[in-house]
Order: C-alpha cells, then structure tokens, then sequence
C-alpha cells in the first residue's frame, strides 16, 4: 500500500491527476448508490449525483424507485436482500430518465453487501452515465453518505 502510494503522488502531476489525487472519488467511473433494506438511500458518489443532475439532499434518504426510477429496480434489491446467498447479485439493462434530458440507457449492476449495524445493504452500479469520459477506476471512492 505504502508503496502504491508512493507511486500515485510521483505520477500524480505528470499523469494529470493532480486533482484526482487530492479527491479520488470524483474518478469514479460509474454511479454508484448503497441502499438500505427499506430502500432507501444512505450513499451516492459524485458520479452518480451529477449524472442524474442531482444534489446529495435530492437523494439521501429517498425511496430507490424515487431516486433512479427504472422498470424492475425495487422488486431486485427486494429480492437480493430476501437471499441467503451473502454475495447475491444481478445485472441488467434500463432506461432512467435524467431531469428535463429525457431517458438514457444504462446498464445497473446490484449486488448484495456486507452488513452495517446487522442489516444487509445493496450496492447499484449504474453504467455508461457519462458519455466521452476516460475515468480512473483503480482510486478509492468518496461520496455522500447520512
């Protein structure tokens, strides 16, 4: 770690992630939501946030379906939280509708996650968000969480 470290803050300014460095999750190359088990939302990233046009107070503590309103969503976090397979997950393809731009496809990844304060949670990996961008996946993630 210490030396992966050392290697990030060397190539830091020639890479160009000079900014990167300093808030590493604003590289996150897909939305990303962690869902409690009454659906509603305790985290989303940046990416996520200005993807959808929104703000951290439009979407923390909202219903899923409220927040990201795509066909079939709610009905496969209910059923990966109802599995007894810790490391549940799916996978597919929906239209989301961004504010006044109309919908986008994109493809959403759910998977079951380890539990906070005994309770099982989702992660909702939403794709293809932004379109043109080149996006560092290899950084830790920051975002907003209540």
């Amino acid at each position: 770690a210490k030396s992966l470290e050392k290697q990030i803050r060397a190539e830091g300014p020639s890479s160009g992630l000079v900014k990167g460095a300093a808030e590493p999750g604003d590289d996150a190359p897909a939305g990303m939501l962690i869902v409690s088990p009454d659906l509603r939302v305790r985290f989303a990233n940046r990416t996520y946030l200005q993807s959808m046009l929104h703000e951290p107070e439009e979407v923390l503590g909202w219903k899923i379906q409220d927040v990201m309103p795509a066909e079939g969503l709610e009905d496969w976090a209910r059923s990966l939280l109802g599995q007894s397979d810790p490391a549940a997950s799916c996978c597919f393809n929906a239209f989301i509708r961004v504010g006044l731009a109309g919908e986008r496809p994109v493809h959403i990844t759910m998977a079951r996650i380890a539990p906070q304060q005994g309770e099982d949670r989702v992660l909702v990996v939403v794709e293809d968000l932004l379109q043109n961008c080149s996006l560092r996946s290899d950084l830790p993630v920051k975002g907003y969480a209540c």
